[in-house]
């Protein structure tokens, strides 16, 4: 065999390399994975506010004022931060259904608010943790072992409310009760430390 069928055969080797090597991205895009990362990408940056401004769309009330959505906001952020897996699609609105419920003026607001609360949570111990959540308590709500950060309060507002039904001893945040604190001229700091005994 001649040296110029040699350098043929090497050149078409070399060349068949350089098409398998360029094939392997296309399959990975085809496969899946590409997608994947440029999913998880977003969820990362873009999903984080959009998700979070959808669990507080599905909590808000038209009386809440705006500190309560204030508090609302870094309660959600907090629970979803540190146990994601407590959370179905029932907790979430989207943005069509609740403008067509609130109006636009309503979810801008609350979109700035979780833009500029994105990255507040509530702390124990140095650590995010997850405070369960409720319209109304029984008229008070009490410590626990499970959520450490909880403190017993009164919530003596949730009795005077149309919706109040007794439901015995709660551990959490009662939003009505927030959302009165704050009305009567308590920040959404005050207003979550009446709750709990951490940091915001």
């Amino acid at each position: 065999m001649s040296r110029e069928d040699n350098m043929k055969k090497k050149l078409i080797g070399i060349l068949l390399l350089i098409a398998a090597m360029m094939s392997i991205p296309l399959v990975t895009v085809r496969n899946g994975v590409f997608s994947d990362v440029k999913e998880v990408f977003r969820d990362n940056n873009t999903n984080k506010s959009e998700k979070l401004t959808e669990l507080v769309c599905a909590s808000y009330r038209d009386e809440y004022c705006n500190e309560a959505i204030n508090a609302l906001a870094i309660i959600l952020n907090s629970n979803y931060k540190a146990e994601k897996k407590k959370f179905t699609d029932k907790d979430f609105m989207n943005k069509e259904e609740f403008i067509k419920k609130y109006g636009e003026d309503k979810y801008s607001f609350i979109e700035k608010t979780v833009a500029e609360f994105k990255d507040k949570t509530i702390k124990y111990m140095k650590k995010t943790v997850y405070t369960p959540l409720f319209y109304l308590s029984d008229g008070y709500t009490m410590k626990s072992e499970k959520y450490p950060q909880l403190r017993d309060c009164a919530c003596p507002w949730d009795k005077l409310s149309d919706e109040f039904e007794e439901c015995g001893n709660i551990n959490g945040i009662s939003m009505n009760t927030v959302n009165e604190l704050c009305k009567k001229g308590a920040s959404y700091k005050e207003a979550l430390r009446w709750f709990i005994n951490a940091k915001v």
